[in-house]
């Protein structure tokens, strides 16, 4: 099985996620069975810890960069799904954008944001743009499917900077890729505590997590 992983600035804008997807069909074409590793779009991450910094003030000046950033991710999504399902992948969109200002308004309320909460904040990135390619991919005719990432990779440490636990982890992606031949499409950077919170795995976090798959599978 082959991994790919793509970066933000892989998936900067409409045009290069259209060319990601080429990529990606070419090589499930070529190579049969392949899990594909995202980043979140070009600078969400930094628009994601700045709007969490943000909050802490206590004011709403979060706010209007926290509608630019959910505007953004709907316009991907206006110009990459056609009219069939566009209004349900938009509706799961607002449903995390309605979470992740949840979680901000709460850092707004108690003016700090701990390691724990901002790797909760930051997960979103990842968590939108995997799902928004890969329901343009099965669009597109590719056998694909969204994989949260935070179900195959546990990691301890701390927060910010997680260490994968490589036994549960190898076990967990062995099991999860057993007679699956879909083009998975995954989440980059996040990963879950042992205790079940989210976790990131520190900036350019999603080259660990293509790793991580890659070495689980060659262990198999």
């Amino acid at each position: 099985m082959k991994v790919l992983k793509f970066g933000g600035s892989s998936v900067g804008n409409v045009e290069r996620i259209r060319e990601v997807m080429d990529i990606i069909a070419a090589s499930k074409e070529k190579n049969g069975r392949i899990a594909v590793v995202f980043s979140a779009f070009m600078g969400v991450t930094d628009s994601l810890i700045t709007i969490g910094t943000t909050a802490t003030t206590g004011g709403i000046g979060y706010v209007k960069a926290l509608e630019e950033l959910r505007e953004r991710h709907l316009q991907v999504v206006n110009e990459l799904i056609g009219v069939k399902g566009r209004s349900r992948v938009m509706a799961r969109v607002m449903v995390e954008f309605r979470g992740l200002a949840d979680i901000v308004h709460g850092v707004s309320l108690t003016g700090e944001v701990t390691a724990r909460c901002m790797d909760s904040i930051m997960s979103y990135g990842e968590r939108l743009s995997a799902y928004i390619i890969c329901e343009a991919l099965i669009q597109r005719g590719v056998d694909a499917r969204f994989t949260d990432s935070r179900s195959l990779i546990i990691a301890n440490g701390s927060y910010g900077a997680g260490l994968v636990d490589f036994e549960v982890t190898n076990r967990n992606i062995r099991e999860h890729f057993l007679g699956n031949g879909q083009v998975n499409i995954i989440t980059g950077f996040i990963a879950s505590a042992p205790n079940g919170e989210t976790i990131t795995l520190g900036r350019g976090g999603s080259d660990y997590t293509a790793s991580s798959i890659g070495a689980a599978r060659e262990v198999s």
